[in-house]
């Protein structure tokens, strides 16, 4: 399935429908020579040269312009041809696409199927506007099914209206770069050159993320009908994908002019993380616990108050009732993310106040080896822990129903034994010589 040109309008009866007729109007008239596609092994088998294709034989075929057409100067400018494609919608059709520097392409008008009379389509676009270097193609696409006659093509005209030239730079936007998932405004300086008229509008744009203004999206206007040096203030919305490729350009109403794009890759930086470590926290009254944050380049804590410090990757908390920590980090692009840590703060109770209350003794105390625990609550003890000085546990009992507890591995130093109850929980500071 390639394209050709030639005269040929005959099928083959009962198997290849003919390609319709030109009208009369044509250049040569009717069935005269016209550019599409055929199926080459049918026209050598049997003949049948016209506009027919194999579904058989699934391509992706382009007829391009051989040299560039220049628009310099020229507005409302018409790309117009006349078309036959029978094929089937979104598996066999045709397409049209446009070229600005003979490298990337941008698909223009709806996709061409299920027309079987030579039919007119006018394709307009501010981008065909003042061009100095501007092609058009022709592609084919087909899959596993579709009717004769395949995509053709004739009359192809390029149609402009000549006018005063104007031309629009866009320079460098400040700044260069946004955060995702944050709105950033920006500045968008550009130069206009030549006449716009009343009611004219520029128009920041942004491409997607490789570059291609295919489906631009707006980010700015400026209604005006100055030229020199002016700037439009824009706005990169919070859901911009993450990408390092964005263009910015400018482009005019009236005349119709697409400038030039920025130059520059504009940025959208990914986020930071802000994890704490430990994810929750338990500490005994005047006891302390480290909190390391990670994800970022730098940190800041809040609120300072049980905080020895409120900047850093490690601070010391210290508070004297439950408190939420948040960490904000900030990466080398300057971007944000936010992550919270629980530090639950449990009463002491000194062993004095266990023993004048009759509920519960923890001994001997210091202990070297071993310690017991008696109480004369009811319910079982449900767990023990042994916590150091960070707060940080060392042991955990669940459960227990030992009479001693062994601590002959733990390090000399102070602990807290923290014992839990149906509905109750009670610490007791232990000491490890």
């Amino acid at each position: 399935n390639i394209w050709v040109l030639n005269s040929e309008y005959l099928g083959f009866s009962g198997f290849i429908d003919d390609t319709p007729s030109q009208p009369g109007s044509f250049t040569g008239g009717t069935n005269s020579n016209y550019l599409h596609i055929n199926n080459t092994q049918i026209c050598s088998a049997i003949s049948a040269c016209n506009a027919n294709f194999d579904t058989g034989s699934a391509s992706n075929q382009n007829a391009t312009m051989a040299a560039n057409a220049s628009t310099t100067g020229m507005t409302n400018v018409t790309f117009s041809f006349w078309y036959v494609c029978a094929g089937a919608p979104n598996v066999s059709y045709g397409s049209v696409e446009y070229s600005t520097n003979g490298t990337n392409w941008t698909a223009i008008g709806a996709t061409l199927s299920g027309v079987t009379t030579w039919t007119q389509l006018d394709l307009t676009d501010p981008a065909f506007n003042n061009q100095a270097t501007l092609k058009f193609r022709f592609k084919w696409i087909n899959g596993s099914t579709g009717n004769d006659p395949a995509f053709s093509v004739d009359e192809v005209r390029l149609i402009g209206t000549p006018g005063a030239s104007s031309s629009i730079a866009t320079n460098a936007v400040t700044p260069a770069s946004a955060c995702f998932n944050a709105t950033t405004q920006i500045t968008v300086p550009f130069n206009a050159t030549g006449t716009f008229t009343a009611g004219n509008v520029f128009t920041a744009q942004l491409s997607n993320a490789s570059g291609s203004f295919a489906v631009p999206v707006v980010i700015g206007t400026l209604t005006s009908a100055s030229s020199g040096s002016q700037t439009i203030n824009a706005t990169i919305g919070a859901s911009t994908p993450i990408g390092s490729g964005y263009r910015i350009r400018v482009i005019s109403s009236t005349p119709a002019t697409v400038g030039t794009d920025n130059g520059i890759d504009f940025v959208v930086n990914a986020l930071p993380t802000a994890s704490i470590t430990p994810p929750n926290a338990s500490i005994i009254t005047g006891q302390s616990v480290s909190l390391t944050a990670s994800g970022g380049l730098t940190y800041s804590w809040a609120p300072p108050t049980g905080l020895n410090v409120t900047t850093g990757e490690t601070v010391i908390a210290s508070p004297t009732v439950n408190t939420t920590y948040t960490v904000t980090a900030t990466n080398a692009a300057g971007c944000t993310a936010t992550g919270s840590v629980n530090v639950v703060v449990t009463s002491n109770v000194s062993i004095s106040e266990l023993k004048a209350n009759q509920k519960l003794v923890l001994f001997p105390n210091p202990a070297a080896n071993s310690f017991q625990v008696a109480h004369d609550f009811e319910t079982p003890m449900q767990m023990l822990l042994i916590r150091d000085i960070n707060g940080r546990i060392v042991r955990t009992f669940n459960k227990p129903t030992t009479e001693k507890f062994q601590i002959t591995d733990i390090q000399s130093g102070l602990y807290t034994v923290e014992i839990t109850f149906e509905n109750s929980v009670y610490a007791v500071r232990l000491m490890i010589p």
